[in-house]
């Protein structure tokens, strides 16, 4: 049985202040994959993930449903993909020497949770950080590029699930830093064996070269037959 690395801290990136957290958020989970988070007056990662509230414990006796919680130490471990744990944007100059610091992204911490419902796993992956304003920088809206993955490691490592994540972060007039969170608790694969489970990981990372990628475009619609009348 493995150890799990949960929670992830690199330098720099230690949170200093309240986080942002949605109510929709706030639903239950299973195996708890956390570990203390820093006080403050808002809730951190670790109390939403461990959080339950009433109407979950309910559910849970109402329903038939062969739902199964994971030992944390078999959650697949959450780690942060090496070159993106951080991202920077800078103000638009001719001569790059001249562009100034816009803002700087970077990751504090993560958390995940694992539950099983027959032959399919359900992981709950979430990620807290912060951005902080350089001199070029101001207030706004800034969309943190965020791609989490599940990869199953080895010689030739395979890529099991993968998504990228536009997170719209808003920065008020005087403010040199605010954090974001994002959490999402639908990430479903097929349950694997016990040795291809033990070389799951999942990746959490920035990644800027999806900011520029546009949305695909839903195929066109089948022309309707014409009718002679």
């Amino acid at each position: 049985m493995r150890k799990a690395k949960d929670i992830q801290k690199p330098g720099r990136a230690a949170l200093s202040g309240g986080v942002i957290v949605l109510a929709a958020l706030l639903a239950g989970c299973s195996s708890d994959g956390t570990t203390p988070a820093s006080t403050g007056s808002s809730r951190s990662l670790s109390e939403i993930f461990s959080s339950k509230p009433a109407s979950y414990a309910q559910a849970a006796t109402s329903t038939k449903t062969d739902t199964t919680e994971f030992d944390p130490d078999n959650c697949p471990p959450v780690d942060i993909r090496q070159g993106a744990s951080t991202f920077s944007v800078n103000t638009a100059a001719k001569n790059p020497a001249d562009s100034q610091l816009r803002y700087q992204g970077s990751f504090a911490q993560t958390a995940r949770s694992c539950s099983r419902s027959g032959p399919t796993m359900t992981i709950k992956l979430g990620v807290q950080g912060r951005i902080i304003l350089g001199p070029g920088g101001g207030p706004g809206q800034v969309d943190v590029p965020i791609r989490f993955a599940l990869v199953e490691e080895g010689v030739q490592p395979k890529t099991v699930w993968t998504k990228f994540y536009r997170v719209p972060v808003v920065i008020g007039e005087g403010q040199p830093s605010i954090s974001f969170t994002h959490i999402e608790d639908d990430l479903t694969v097929p349950m694997p064996s016990k040795d291809t489970l033990e070389a799951y990981v999942l990746y959490v990372g920035f990644d800027p070269m999806g900011l520029s990628q546009k949305p695909k475009a839903p195929p066109p619609r089948s022309a309707r037959p014409k009718v002679n009348g």
